[in-house]
């Protein structure tokens, strides 16, 4: 069983990411085509779906003129971007979207529809979709077999909904999928390999959510081209960047608004670095930033912007920074203008602190955790005495009990 499960983690991690190819039997899709000049599509709104399927007029640019004709149809081609104005269920079934040319629709608004439910291949039609918006819905679940057909989809929008756990493999059909929005849900938990098969992924959203913490090794797996990665307003009291190595492409990474008192960039089995990251936010959380020397080694882009706003960092520390990462690491300017103390309009605590002084005052803390430590080994002692006297009473007096005496076949009670 150990072997097993060793191999199936190694062959997720290892999976030949540029091996992986779109599906030959696919219909070419020509108004996803870059290298063909279209106008803009027009929007077409419908109803309702019965009013969608109904629908006469062809959503195919091809079908009034071929691109290799030069010719411009906009007088009579009425669009593929479609917009579902209502709906009379909020269950989307398998095959919803499925009529004549429906293979050639580029984009497709379903928001605020109170959409709480989606069958699997539900958009299997759709295979030259762009863009699909599901925002401001119901959802709570999220299954693979939900984004079947969807080969071509570049952005997926998701704020707003319902959804509380991301499970392992949900995105595997979206293997083009550049930009994923999940920001404004119930999120608490997400499953290792949640995100796996996203290889072109570029931006991803997780804020205001409900994470606490992020200790999976696998979340990000696969992620190796992610430019851009929002975590703001959720509640992660501690993170390891050791989490998040996959990640060589990063460019901002945001932080902000958390619960968020340790920030760790020690190395736990290999070195990693983030060379290409040009902003870290970490506005907005409980860092003191008493140790950050190995900052540069993790950051090593030279124009490198960190924003530690509203953080209760002491000024000496601040200052300390800006002498150490005046060559690379750049701190974000302040927003804070008041009369109370700062360093380069960054709020701070306890202006004109010397080094020897915040030596001191490390001192002084570390000996009275270690106070701390000491009275709470003491209380624990003192705690498991008494669950072990409670014990032998309880036991003492339950001898006496006649069906105890009757179980271990004592006829008269234990002398006293």
């Amino acid at each position: 069983m150990i072997w097993r499960y060793f191999c199936f983690h190694l062959l997720i991690y290892y999976h030949p990411i540029g091996e992986i190819k779109a599906d030959k039997s696919q219909p070419i899709c020509y108004e996803a085509n870059k290298d063909i000049n279209l106008p803009k599509s027009n929007n077409r709104y419908f109803k309702n779906l019965e009013e969608y399927k109904a629908n006469t007029f062809s959503f195919s640019y091809e079908r009034y003129c071929s691109p290799s004709q030069g010719c411009n149809p906009m007088n009579l081609f009425p669009g593929n971007f479609v917009t579902i104005l209502n709906l009379t269920s909020d269950v989307l079934e398998t095959g919803a979207f499925e009529v004549n040319s429906s293979d050639s629709i580029i984009s497709l608004n379903l928001s605020s529809l109170f959409i709480n439910e989606i069958h699997s291949r539900a958009f299997a039609s759709l295979t030259c979709l762009h863009y699909l918006n599901l925002s401001d819905n119901k959802i709570v679940e999220l299954q693979p077999e939900q984004w079947f057909g969807l080969d071509n989809l570049k952005t997926l929008e998701l704020r707003k909904n319902n959804i509380i756990h991301l499970k392992p493999f949900t995105f595997r059909y979206l293997k083009k999928l550049q930009s994923l929005d999940l920001s404004l849900n119930d999120i608490v938990y997400i499953d290792d390999f949640s995100f796996n098969y996203l290889i072109s992924l570029k931006s991803l959203s997780l804020a205001y959510n409900y994470l606490t913490s992020i200790y999976q090794n696998y979340i990000f797996v696969h992620l190796t081209n992610l430019e851009h990665l929002d975590l703001s307003h959720n509640s992660l009291s501690a993170v390891s960047m050791a989490k998040f190595r996959p990640l060589e492409a990063l460019q901002s990474l945001n932080f902000s608004n958390n619960n968020m008192a340790v920030f760790d960039l020690r190395e736990t089995f290999s070195f990693f670095e983030f060379p290409f990251l040009k902003l870290l936010n970490l506005t907005g959380n409980y860092l003191d930033f008493e140790n950050y020397e190995n900052l540069p080694e993790r950051f090593t882009f030279d124009n490198l912007t960190i924003d530690i706003n509203e953080n209760p960092v002491h000024c000496y520390y601040i200052e300390k920074m800006l002498n150490l990462f005046q060559d690379k690491v750049r701190l974000a300017p302040g927003r804070y203008f008041g009369d109370e103390t700062r360093v380069n309009r960054i709020r701070c605590e306890n202006m004109g602190m010397t080094e020897e002084d915040v030596n001191y005052l490390n001192k002084f803390y570390d000996k009275l955790r270690i106070q701390h430590y000491e009275v709470l080994v003491v209380y624990t002692i003192l705690i498991v005495f008494a669950i072990a006297y409670i014990l032998f009473v309880y036991y003492d007096h339950l001898q006496d009990h006649p069906c105890f005496r009757k179980l271990y076949g004592y006829s008269t009670p234990f002398p006293e």
